[in-house]
C-alpha cells in the first residue's frame, strides 16, 4: 500500500503530465482575446479609482506589444509619453525602448481576466479578453487557473533564457491638485490620460491611449461627540476626550510578490502567476492610501514569495523608513498553512494544487521574524513532490503567538485558499486564532459569506474579533477599511495602533463611524471588550450603544446578539437616521453562556460593522479590607466588575471631599495592619506596580477605568488598590480610601 506521501507523490506527477499536454497551451480552445488585442500595442493603467486628500500620488502604465514574438516586423519602438489631468499635459517624457511582440503573454492576461474575480484578484475591467467571452466557472476554473500557472511558467523560463520581454512598465507622479480644485463636490470625476507614442518596424507613427476615471470621495467622518464623555459616580461630567479614529487596511501586497516585475532585490515569484501588472512598492502604496484618507496599513505579501529571513527583512526595514508621526507601514505577512483535521468543504487552492496540498492563509500580524511557507518556486503554495512545504496552521498560530503577535483567518469562506479546517479551529479563549478577515475586497457581504462563516464560529463558542482587508495585488483602493478608535491620551504610534487592533477597537466601514459601547451598572464597556461578569453584574440590564456618524446620509442601525450554542439573530433595529448620535437598546446578556452583542449599519448603500463586547460569566470579584479604620480614611474605593484579563474595570472613588484629583495606586502586596500616616492609614506596600492620577468632581467623587491586557501571564496575580488625595479636609492635608484587593482571574472565570 501506498503511503501518503507516496500517494501524493503518484497523484501530482500524473496531474503534471496531464496538465503539460492540456491543449489550451497550445493555443486551443479557451482563449478569447478582445479586438485590441494582436496589433499594436496595449496600455494597462494602474490609477487610484477614487481619492479623498489632495496629494501627490504614484500611478503606473503597462505598456504591452500585442505582436508575434516569432516576427521581427511586430518589434515597435517606443518614443514617448504624455499624462494629462482632465484637459491639460502635466507630464511629457521621452521613453527610448524597443519591445519584442509576444501574442501569448495577452493570451495568459486574457484568460485571467476570464477567471472569477475571487480567484484573479483583479480589480479593473477586462483589457485583453473579450467582453462578451464568458468568465470560466465550474472544472473550467481550475483547468485554466493550472493552464495559466503552466503556461506563465514557460514563458519565464524561456525570459530567463534571454528572451525579450513585451511589456514595460512605468511609473509616473501626479499631483491631485491639479486634477481636483478644493471646492470639487464629492462625487466629482475627472479623467487621468495616458498617451504613448511608438514606431511600428516599417517606421509609422502611432499613439496609443487609454483614460482612468478618478472620483472624489468626501472626507473621512469623526467620531460622534456622543462619545466624548467621562462621568463621575454623582452623575456629573468631570473630564472630556477626543476620540481620534484611524483608517486602515490589514492586507496589502506589492510588488515584492509580483509574478512578473518584482522589486529588487526580489525575483519574480513564480508561485503568484495572476499578479503580472500594477506592481508597486511599498512607499508608492503609501502615496495611494494618504490619498484616500488612509494612515496606515500592514505589509503582508505571501510567504511563499517571501522565502528567506532576508527577504522579510528587507521589507522590515522599508517599512521602518515608511513610518512617520503621521503614517505607519507594519511589517507582517500572509502566511501559507496547511489545513488540518475533518474538512468541511473544499476550494480551489485544493484543486490546483491537484490533491497534494488543502492549504489556507492567515494574517500574521504583530511578529518581529520570518516565518516560513512555501517558496517562489512555480507551484510553491503547494506541499512538494518530496517536501512538506508548509506547517499545520495550529503550528503557525504558534509560531506566532509566541513571538507576541495575532493572527487572522484571511478570506474564511473564500473559493480559493479558504478556511475548510474548522474542527480544528480555537479562538482568543484557547489563545489561538485572534480575529476574522469579514470583509475582504472590494464588496462585501451582507450577513451572508465571510461575515456568515465569523457569527457560524462565535455560535460554536470561540471569541474572534472581526477586521478587514483590501487584499490588494495591485494600487489601494476604497473599501470597508480597519477603523481604530483612540482615546485622547493614546498617541498615533505602532504601539498604540497594534494594541488597538489586538483589543478589538476597531469597527469596519468605507464611509460612516460605528462604534459599539454599553452601559452595565454605569460603567461603560468599549468596543471589544471581554467583559467577564463578576455574580452580581450577571442578572443586570446592559444598555446597548451605537455611536454614528452617516454625515448627510441616512441609515439604520440593528443590533445583533447570539451566544455559544445559541444562534445570533437581531435584537432591534432603529427608524432612520441621519447625521450623528447614539442608538441604544436593552439587553440581558444569556445566562452561564458566553455570550456577545454587535452593531451593523446600512446607510447611503454601504454597510458597516462594530467588533462585539462579549460577556463572559464569571466567579471572581473584587473586595474591599481596611475599612471602618477612621482618621484621614474618609473615602471609598470600590469595583463590581469581575477582574479578568481582557476585562474592563471600573474603580470608583467617593468620599475624598476637597480634592481635584486623586492618586490611585496598586501594589503586588499589602501591608499587614497598615502604616500610620499623615493621620491616616497607608495599606498597600511600596514600590507600587502602576499608578494613575484621577480627576475628581466638586464631590470628591471620581471613577477610574482600566482596561486589563490579555496577557495570561497576570492569571493569579493579586493587586492592592489604595487612593490618596491632597485635600485641605483633613489635619494632614491627605485624605485616603480603603484598600481593594483585586484576584486577577482567566477570562471567563
Amino acid at each position: 500500500m501506498l503511503s501518503p506521501s507516496s500517494f501524493r507523490i503518484v497523484v501530482v506527477s500524473a496531474a503534471v503530465c496531464l496538465v503539460a499536454l492540456s491543449p489550451q497551451l497550445r493555443g486551443g480552445p479557451g482563449v478569447a482575446l478582445s479586438a485590441q488585442e494582436g496589433q499594436g500595442i496595449v496600455l494597462v493603467p494602474h490609477v487610484l479609482g477614487a481619492v479623498r486628500d489632495l496629494v501627490g500620488v504614484d500611478g503606473q502604465v503597462l505598456i504591452y506589444n500585442a505582436g508575434e514574438h516569432t516576427n521581427t516586423k511586430d518589434r515597435v519602438q517606443l518614443l514617448g509619453m504624455r499624462i494629462s489631468l482632465g484637459e491639460i499635459v502635466v507630464e511629457s517624457r521621452g521613453l527610448d525602448a524597443n519591445l519584442l511582440g509576444d501574442r501569448r503573454f495577452g493570451e495568459i492576461i486574457a484568460r485571467i481576466e476570464r477567471l472569477p474575480e475571487a480567484v484573479s484578484e483583479l480589480g479593473r475591467e477586462r483589457i485583453f479578453a473579450a467582453t462578451d467571452a464568458p468568465e470560466f466557472t465550474g472544472l473550467d476554473v481550475t483547468s485554466n487557473m493550472r493552464d495559466i500557472e503552466v503556461s506563465l511558467a514557460s514563458l519565464r523560463s524561456e525570459w530567463d533564457r534571454g528572451l525579450e520581454q513585451p511589456f514595460l512598465a512605468v511609473d509616473f507622479h501626479y499631483e491631485l491638485d491639479q486634477l481636483f480644485s478644493p471646492e470639487d463636490a464629492p462625487g466629482t470625476r475627472r479623467q487621468v490620460g495616458i498617451e504613448v507614442d511608438y514606431l511600428d518596424a516599417r517606421g509609422s507613427s502611432h499613439t496609443a491611449k487609454t483614460s482612468s476615471a478618478v472620483t472624489r470621495l468626501r472626507p473621512l467622518l469623526g467620531a460622534p461627540a456622543t462619545l466624548n464623555r467621562v462621568t463621575s459616580t454623582a452623575g456629573d461630567v468631570i473630564a472630556a476626550s477626543t476620540t481620534h479614529i484611524h483608517a486602515g487596511d490589514l492586507h496589502v501586497h506589492s510588488c515584492h510578490g509580483e509574478a512578473v516585475g518584482a522589486c529588487a532585490p526580489f525575483g519574480d515569484c513564480g508561485a503568484e502567476s495572476f499578479q503580472v501588472s500594477g506592481s508597486f512598492t511599498y512607499a508608492q502604496l503609501k502615496s495611494q492610501y494618504a490619498a484616500l484618507g488612509i494612515d496606515w496599513f500592514t505589509a503582508t505579501d505571501h510567504s511563499y514569495c517571501l522565502d528567506s529571513a532576508n527577504e522579510y527583512n528587507t521589507i522590515a526595514s522599508e517599512c521602518s523608513s515608511l513610518t512617520d508621526s503621521s503614517f505607519l507601514v507594519i511589517p507582517d505577512t500572509e502566511l501559507s498553512s496547511d489545513e488540518s483535521g475533518p474538512q468541511q468543504g473544499s476550494d480551489l487552492g485544493d484543486a490546483i494544487c491537484l490533491g497534494a496540498t488543502t492549504s489556507n492563509h492567515m494574517g500574521a500580524h504583530g511578529i518581529s521574524s520570518w516565518k516560513h511557507g512555501g517558496s517562489q518556486a512555480f507551484w510553491g503554495f503547494c506541499d512538494g513532490l518530496f517536501t512538506d512545504e508548509l506547517e499545520g496552521f495550529n503550528g503557525n498560530i504558534n509560531k506566532v503567538r509566541n513571538e507576541g503577535g495575532y493572527p487572522i483567518v484571511n478570506h474564511p469562506a473564500g473559493s480559493s485558499f479558504g478556511w475548510n479546517s474548522v474542527a480544528d479551529l480555537r479562538g482568543i479563549e484557547n489563545n489561538d486564532m485572534h480575529g476574522v478577515e469579514i470583509w475582504n475586497g472590494a464588496s462585501t457581504s451582507g450577513q451572508g459569506g465571510d461575515v456568515g462563516a465569523w457569527v457560524d464560529w462565535l455560535e460554536d463558542g470561540r471569541i474572534l474579533f472581526a477586521y478587514s482587508g483590501s487584499d490588494t495585488h495591485d494600487q489601494a483602493f476604497a473599501f470597508g477599511s480597519d477603523n481604530v478608535v483612540l482615546e485622547a491620551s493614546e498617541p498615533f504610534t505602532p504601539n498604540t495602533v497594534q494594541r488597538a487592533i489586538r483589543e478589538g477597537r476597531v469597527f469596519i466601514s468605507q464611509d460612516h463611524v460605528l462604534i459599539h459601547e454599553a452601559l452595565l451598572s454605569g460603567d461603560s464597556l468599549g468596543m471589544g471588550s471581554l467583559q467577564t461578569l463578576s455574580p452580581s453584574q450577571q442578572s443586570k440590564v446592559v444598555t446597548l450603544e451605537a455611536h454614528y456618524n452617516f454625515g448627510t446620509d441616512t441609515g439604520t442601525i440593528t443590533f445583533f446578539a447570539g451566544a455559544e450554542g445559541v444562534a445570533e439573530a437581531a435584537l432591534t433595529t432603529s427608524g432612520p437616521l441621519t447625521g450623528a448620535g447614539v442608538f441604544t437598546s436593552p439587553f440581558i446578556p444569556f445566562p452561564l453562556k458566553n455570550s456577545w452583542s454587535r452593531a451593523y449599519a446600512m446607510a447611503g448603500g454601504a454597510a458597516s460593522y462594530t467588533n462585539p463586547i462579549f460577556y463572559l460569566p464569571g466567579s471572581t470579584f473584587s473586595t474591599k479590607f481596611g475599612t471602618g479604620l477612621g482618621g484621614a480614611n474618609v473615602g471609598d474605593l470600590s469595583s463590581d466588575a469581575a477582574p479578568a484579563i481582557g476585562a474592563t474595570i471600573d474603580m470608583d472613588i467617593s468620599g475624598l471631599s476637597g480634592a481635584t484629583s486623586a492618586l490611585l495606586a496598586a501594589s503586588g502586596a499589602q501591608i499587614p495592619g497598615g502604616l500610620p500616616f499623615a493621620g491616616g492609614t497607608l495599606l498597600i506596600s511600596l514600590p507600587t506596580v502602576y499608578q494613575v492620577t484621577v480627576p475628581l468632581d466638586g464631590n470628591g467623587a471620581g471613577k477610574y477605568r482600566l482596561r486589563m491586557p490579555y496577557d495570561t501571564g497576570l492569571v493569579g496575580i493579586n493587586l492592592y488598590w489604595q487612593s490618596i488625595a491632597a485635600t485641605p479636609m483633613q489635619p494632614g492635608f491627605i485624605a485616603f480610601t480603603n484598600g481593594l484587593s483585586m484576584p486577577i482571574s482567566g477570562m471567563g472565570q
